[in-house]
């Protein structure tokens, strides 16, 4: 019976993995740009983007690259955080080990 469980197991995983890699070729082909377009002329017109030109325009633009650094360095903080969080915790755990073993 438990050799039954662990092929069920095996079959479980592999049909995940089955599924995930199916989804993951099929998301291959959306895209959320726009088409190509052969014609030069309308290519001109669609290449900008309105957004970004109006942020530049007003100035805007530059509170948001602030905005972006400003997370985006806060989460490299945080992460150089945690990471010395754990490394005293594994210090901690390995001098623990090393006193009970002596």
């Amino acid at each position: 019976m438990l050799i039954f469980y662990k092929y069920l197991f095996k079959v479980k995983s592999l049909i995940k993995r089955a599924f995930l890699f199916l989804l993951l070729t099929l998301s291959l082909n959306l895209n959320a740009q726009d088409p190509v377009i052969k014609n030069t002329q309308d290519s001109s017109n669609r290449n900008t983007v309105e957004m970004a030109d109006a942020l530049r325009k007003s100035g805007k633009i530059y509170i948001v690259v602030v905005v972006l650094i400003i997370i985006l360095g806060g989460m490299f903080l945080y992460l150089i955080r945690i990471d010395r969080k754990i490394g005293r915790v594994e210090d901690e755990l390995r001098n623990t080990n090393d006193t009970n073993r002596v």
